[in-house]
């Protein structure tokens, strides 16, 4: 379980990645960027704090 939730943190990186390189690129604009930016945080926040979560109980056990 460990290993996927990393792979999918790591893959969360990569689309941020193709975001700011397709902005970069012209192919969004600032208001098109900010949301799907936003989104991306949001989804890496929640990841992390279950990973941390699962962590956490995961070592009580």
């Amino acid at each position: 379980m460990k290993r996927f939730l990393e792979i999918s943190l790591g893959s969360c990186g990569e689309v941020d990645t193709k975001l700011l390189v397709s902005f970069d690129l012209g192919f969004f604009s600032d208001d098109e960027l900010l949301p799907l930016s936003n989104e991306i945080n949001r989804i890496r926040l929640m990841m992390v704090n279950f990973m941390r979560d699962y962590y956490e109980k995961s070592l009580r056990l």
